[in-house]
């Protein structure tokens, strides 16, 4: 869909604009104030960062970035890469040319949620008392209680730096319980 702050070409990318260019116009900012309230100007900074800090974004159709920061925004998850909650990553249309190899056609932003992303929308339920994810290090092996199916990392850590596996635990407020 063509706005007033964009050009399309004929391939509905914009051309011609930056990221930049689209969050310093009066337009953007009315609308980042219109979705997020108090929280568009932080959530307009954290796009500039994701960007500053992944120069390749900049490279994406400058709406694919902003869509994705509006999604981050929406589910109220951070962009901060110190927060590992979502980030912004890069996927590259690829086609091949005339003589059979492969060349980046375009480039989009999506927006993809990492774990602390999952276990803050989680977390926000309120139906979740405990919810942990934790590593099998080397030495130490996984028993399961046939009766429950609770099951958990048991034996001494020879190594820790050799991570052999990774697990779940979850305890809901009803009293269910599981882990993997």
């Amino acid at each position: 869909m063509a706005t007033d702050m964009t050009h399309y070409n004929n391939t509905g990318v914009t051309t011609g604009i930056t990221v930049f260019d689209l969050l310093s116009k009066q337009e953007t900012v009315a609308r980042f104030e219109l979705a997020c309230g108090k929280e568009a100007g932080s959530v307009m900074i954290n796009i500039i960062n994701a960007v500053n800090a992944n120069p390749d974004i900049a490279k994406c159709d400058p709406m694919s970035v902003i869509n994705a920061g509006l999604n981050a925004a929406a589910l109220k998850l951070s962009l901060s890469k110190s927060l590992g909650q979502a980030c912004i990553v890069v996927f590259d249309k690829r086609v091949k040319n005339k003589s059979g190899e492969w060349e980046t056609k375009s480039s989009t932003a999506e927006l993809i949620l990492m774990a602390r992303g999952y276990k803050h929308l989680a977390m926000r339920t309120n139906k979740y008392r405990v919810l942990n994810d934790f590593f099998v290090y080397d030495g130490q092996s996984w028993e399961e209680n046939q009766l429950t199916g609770i099951g958990a990392p048991v034996g001494a850590i020879r190594d820790k730096s050799k991570i052999i596996g990774y697990g779940a635990y979850l305890l809901l407020f009803t009293g269910y319980e599981a882990t993997v």
